[in-house]
């Protein structure tokens, strides 16, 4: 069905755009993902949803600007079946006690996450993003 509904709209584009060539709906067809593929896509999207909110309203710790500490945090969201997030933790440390600590508490008061995908939803689990910190 998916098939069907992908060549129709295809058939559609090559009469308006007034290609004549019978091969063209061949040569164009796209390839369709599989469950996985996409299972995996839909994830990966939801994690850089999810990253991007975490940075959207981060704030630099003042000590580590007054020492100009960068550094990249590795973290450890536990995400709860209501899809908020349940648990925070330090997978990977900057090296820097201040901006693993801004991390996690960045981790733990994020709100406004993006609902999970459906092959999450309903479910804990957890995801591991970076945080990094960095002086421009």
């Amino acid at each position: 069905m998916i098939r069907l509904l992908v060549a129709v709209g295809l058939a559609l584009w090559a009469v308006s755009s007034g290609a004549t060539h019978v091969g063209l709906l061949a040569g164009t067809m796209p390839r369709l993902l599989s469950p996985e593929e996409f299972n995996k896509r839909e994830v990966e999207a939801y994690a850089g949803a999810v990253a991007r909110r975490l940075v959207q309203d981060q704030r630099y710790p003042s000590e580590a600007l007054r020492r100009a500490l960068q550094g990249t945090v590795r973290i450890d969201l536990t995400i709860g079946r209501d899809g908020r997030v349940r648990a925070v933790r330090v997978t990977g440390s900057s090296g820097h006690p201040v901006l693993d600590e801004a991390a996690i508490y960045r981790g733990r008061t994020v709100e406004g996450l993006p609902p999970p995908p459906p092959l999450l939803r309903g479910r804990e689990f957890h995801l591991a993003l970076p945080v990094t910190f960095r002086l421009e």
